[in-house]
């Protein structure tokens, strides 16, 4: 997993546990963000031959729905086993376009510090012509 990604990419992570397990005592794997159990369209199981074929779930989340909450997700998964339970935590980043409103701001108050700064000057030139 990155550290910050676009908007526009589906950003995909996986969780597995270190061993896998045998027999009736399998763990659940689950997903959360920001507390919340994501929704089954944005999870999928997979399976690693590196870690002795345990299986594992992987989260697709898209950037957009990162970048509409701020720019950043808390990430869970959560590994249930009986009455236990062990969870893993990654912040998922997206760059986050700024707007600015600079151009388009006028305030009033630039337009009289303006004028005291003009008047300032007119006042100063015309102290200097009259000595």
């Amino acid at each position: 997993a990155r550290e910050i990604y676009e908007p526009t990419e589906l950003i995909k992570i996986g969780c597995q546990p270190k061993e896998s397990f045998q027999g009736d005592h399998k763990p659940t794997l689950q997903w959360f963000l920001e507390g919340s159990q994501v929704e089954s369209e944005w999870v999928s199981p997979y399976s690693s031959t590196l870690r002795h074929g345990a299986s594992g779930l992987s989260l697709h989340v898209p950037g957009e729905q990162i970048a509409s909450a701020g720019g950043s997700l808390q990430a869970e998964c959560r590994l249930t086993l009986g009455p236990h339970q062990l969870s893993a935590f990654k912040t998922l980043r997206v760059r986050v376009r700024m707007i600015s409103y600079v151009d388009n701001y006028h305030s009033s108050g630039a337009d009289v510090t303006g004028q005291v700064l003009l008047f300032a000057a007119l006042t100063i030139t015309m102290l200097l012509l009259l000595v």
